[in-house]
């Protein structure tokens, strides 16, 4: 007797992590649990007395579908060399002897499925990213790393999950900016900066950010804004609010 479990999974986790945590989680209801890469080869999942009348191999494995994880458990679920010592036993005096050791073959059918069911549940509760799980979206969050090889490691990671379709190229792209530390600043922050205080009004130029408009604000406020880091190169002014537009390099020097 055969039969499948499956759990889906949206996570940033790379399949070895997911692996990590499903063996993690086996070891916990299994008798044995052998690990061959990223595929698991388990044993007598809630092994008690009474599941001597059984045998029961899964093998678990981790793939892609449809842009996300699909954890599947394959089971061979089969009678014991025991199951058949009392089945014949219980034919010798009665049908009801026979149906006792096959009571006991169906109900730990059912709690081996309901344990492996659990099992895949609590890992796509640890590891699932995505709308309706608290501390997680389904955009990539990052902190700011502090070291070169964290970035290069972390720019990695979101580029694997790029080509496996878990995330978007805005996501990615959104992702690698404040890695970089190429997030702009936004656009409001020049209307309150006070690097625009200090000097008199000249010719009036309008700033544009994203396509979001700001200003008016004076030619000499602008060069000075592009001097301390406040506009950047895709930034863009213009001597009217709509253009037409230069880019803010310009206001260099």
């Amino acid at each position: 007797m055969k039969f499948e479990t499956s759990q889906k999974l949206v996570s940033s986790a790379t399949p070895s992590r997911i692996c990590d945590v499903l063996e993690e989680q086996f070891r916990k209801v299994s008798g044995k649990v052998e690990r061959g890469g990223d595929v698991l080869t388990v044993k007598d999942v809630q092994a008690t007395f009474g599941s001597i009348n059984r045998n029961d191999t899964t093998r678990c494995s981790v793939r892609m579908a449809q842009g996300r994880y699909l954890i599947v458990a394959d089971t061979t679920y089969t009678p014991s060399g025991w199951f058949w010592i009392f089945f014949v036993l219980g034919l010798l005096f009665s049908l009801i002897g026979a149906a006792i050791p096959l009571g006991f073959y169906l109900w730990h059918k059912k709690i081996v499925k309901d344990t492996i069911e659990d099992v895949l549940r609590r890992v796509e509760d640890e590891l699932a990213s995505g709308p309706g799980h608290s501390g997680a979206t389904a955009a990539p969050t990052t902190q700011v790393a502090t070291g070169g090889n964290d970035t290069a490691a972390q720019l990695a990671s979101f580029a694997g999950m790029l080509r496996e379709g878990l995330i978007t190229k805005e996501d990615f792209e959104a992702a690698k900016r404040k890695l970089l530390q190429l997030e702009p600043p936004n656009p409001a922050s020049l209307l309150d900066s006070d690097v625009f205080s200090t000097f008199d009004e000249d010719q009036k130029v309008f700033l544009r950010r994203n396509g979001k408009v700001s200003g008016p604000f004076t030619y000499r406020q602008a060069k000075q804004a592009f001097a301390a880091g406040k506009l950047y190169a895709s930034d863009e002014y213009a001597t009217t609010p709509s253009g037409p537009w230069n880019s803010a390099s310009a206001l260099d020097g």
